[in-house]
């Protein structure tokens, strides 16, 4: 005031949330806990998104796992050593059959023939050629375009391992631990090549083609910040390189159909990844054209097409895939850029009609673990995606309509999706790496919370079913645990599994320890917004009194965590008596339950909730 300032001392104008629900004021008083489905969908994505830190219920180890650099780097040489030009081709085969039509990040048959070319005229006159970290006569002939190579080439031996470990495992020369590893050193490897390359520093289409490439495992060998680092820079470097304004006319039919296809894959990406705004705004660029591989190459000329038929080409059912899920990705924009409930409405019709062009495409045939095909595959992932967005648009409905509008017309659609997801990767005759893509295990792991959570919100005489249906997945989702998300996911489900079949199932309501411990649980999550601020961390830099910027082992040691944390047991915590009291009461002390709360969401409650 003296200073003639006061002015300046004023509250920040809240910026409201793109997502955040209107209140509603006929929440049904005769719902658990008289609180509204749509304060939970914030902790949906919360946790499906593993936007969380880890204190004590996943081990540090596990978190620590994929961050020591140094020590994947010491096993590289090993593991080059023992590479051999045809199992290096037999594993970026896998990468090429399993996973090129989801990201496009290269034209399978030329990288191959540039694979066999590099060891036949490089690496057998000069072995250094293979092993990035050593001088070696093609680094001299241009870094840039060496560690761009390298780069492409250790992601797809990343990714074909990771996914093609079951087809190619008679053919592997390492010992167990080594094919655990084999992916995620050839990830980091990749990762290395790609920032040696000058990715940060200028725009150049390698880098977007390698980010597609790795896209594949990022969620597994990396993180969800990974993840979206590497997405805003490729996504930059193809507005620099105006692949999201392409004509026609700009390029050579086969350059254009590339870059086409690269740009979309991004934008799906992109789409899926970031929402309710997309780093890809405003964008011109025609769909890739509906050709095969031979027609890309100029090998033949087109064909007329009829479906399901064209499908039996697999570039023909890649790029059908991809086509198709630009539509979802568009959709779910749509759906964002206007929450109306007429918006919401159409775009569930249209998603509704989407999915029924599926077997139109891709045929009506049974899932079958014999059948590799591209055409199975993508219906596989495409039926995944589409029913995951209609759950979550068909729970966005509920803010718009009011609870009991939507518990009427909205919520038999929503717990009928759910249980296509979890039935879907549950259902026999998958091929082992169907579900190792991580929208996968997104997708189930959205499900079985939205299921949980609706028997807490809504009682009914099937319960005990949904819950059969809920422990149906673990089998697959404990497979997925190389995720790191998944291994919060599932503790997640786990716990909550056992404490909604006590209070539904067991009827322990009142005052007992698993009903307070539920109603601290939902009271926790009614925060758990992730635009909140109460999720920030306590402590982003050292204190004054600590040493600020040479630090050592300093991520290995979390205050707020102990040994006695949540450990995983092989035993169902549901139907194992013996095991149901400790873990009850590893819940309620605060070593157990209040640490998973605190570490969860963030440990901090707001000052205005009213007690449960």
């Amino acid at each position: 005031m003296k200073r003639k300032t006061s002015h300046e001392c004023r509250r920040r104008n809240s910026i409201p949330s793109p997502e955040l629900p209107k209140p509603n004021t006929d929440t049904e008083p005769n719902l658990f806990n008289n609180r509204q489905i749509v304060h939970y969908l914030y902790s949906l994505k919360l946790l499906t998104y593993g936007r969380a830190q880890i204190k004590g219920l996943v081990p540090v180890d596990d978190l620590l796992k994929y961050n020591r650099w140094d020590q994947y780097m010491n096993q590289f040489p090993t593991f080059i050593s023992k590479l051999t030009p045809a199992l290096s081709r037999k594993i970026c085969e896998c990468a090429c059959n399993y996973t090129t039509f989801i990201h496009q990040g290269v034209v399978n048959e030329l990288f191959l023939k540039d694979h066999d070319n590099f060891w036949e005229v490089h690496v057998s006159k000069n072995p250094a050629c293979l092993n990035h970290t050593i001088n070696n006569p093609l680094k001299l002939k241009s870094s840039k375009d060496y560690y761009y190579w390298m780069s492409l080439l250790y992601a797809n031996l990343s990714t074909g391992m990771y996914f093609g470990v079951h087809e190619i495992e008679s053919d592997l020369t390492y010992a167990d631990t080594e094919i655990a590893d084999f992916s995620a050193v050839f990830f980091r490897a990749s990762l290395d090549c790609l920032f040696r390359a000058g990715a940060l520093e200028h725009a150049d289409v390698r880098c977007i083609q390698v980010f597609c490439v790795l896209s594949m495992c990022l969620h597994a060998l990396g993180s969800t910040y990974l993840h979206k680092s590497l997405l805003r820079i490729s996504v930059e470097a193809a507005k620099n390189l105006g692949l999201d304004q392409l004509q026609s006319d700009d390029a050579p039919e086969y350059q254009s159909e590339v870059l086409k296809r690269l740009f979309y894959s991004l934008m799906i990406i992109d789409s899926l990844s970031n929402y309710p705004k997309r780093y890809i705004a405003d964008f011109s660029t025609p769909l890739p054209s509906i050709i095969s591989s031979d027609v890309l190459l100029e090998k033949v000329t087109p064909t007329p097409l009829a479906f399901p038929e064209a499908c039996n080409n697999n570039e023909i059912a890649g790029i059908m895939y991809e086509r198709m899920m630009v539509e979802l990705a568009q959709l779910k924009h749509e759906s964002y850029e206007k929450p109306t409930a007429t918006e919401l409405v159409s775009c569930l019709e249209k998603m509704k009609i989407l999915r029924s062009k599926l077997d139109t495409y891709f045929g009506s045939k049974e899932y079958s673990a014999s059948d590799k095909s591209i055409a199975q595959y993508a219906k596989y992932l495409l039926f995944s995606s589409i029913t995951r967005e209609r759950l979550e648009i068909g729970i966005r409905m509920q803010s718009l309509v009011g609870t009991q509008d939507w518990a009427k017309q909205y919520r038999p659609q929503c717990l009928e999706f759910a249980t296509q997801l979890l039935f879907h990767s549950t259902s026999a005759g998958l091929p082992a790496f169907y579900n190792r893509y991580w929208i996968v295990a997104q997708h189930l792991i959205y499900a079985c919370l939205f299921v949980l959570l609706d028997m807490l919100l809504f009682k009914s005489d099937d319960d005990k079913y949904k819950l059969d249906c809920v422990k149906r997945t673990f089998p697959t989702i404990k497979k997925l645990q190389s995720y790191f998300t998944v291994k919060i996911g599932f503790a997640i489900i786990e716990k909550l599994c056992y404490l909604v079949s006590k209070v539904r199932l067991d009827h322990l309501e009142n005052e007992t320890f698993e009903a307070i411990s539920l109603r601290e649980f939902l009271k926790e999550m009614e925060i758990a917004n992730p635009y909140s601020s109460t999720l920030s961390k306590k402590r982003i830099v050292p204190d004054i009194t600590e040493s600020q910027y040479l630090r050592f082992g300093n991520e290995a040691t979390h205050s707020n965590s102990t040994a006695g944390g949540f450990t995983f047991v092989e035993r169902d915590p549901l139907t194992s008596t013996e095991n149901g009291s400790s873990i009850t009461s590893a819940m309620l002390d605060d070593k157990g339950w209040y640490e998973f709360l605190d570490f969860f969401f963030g440990g901090e409650s707001a000052a205005s909730m009213s007690e449960i």
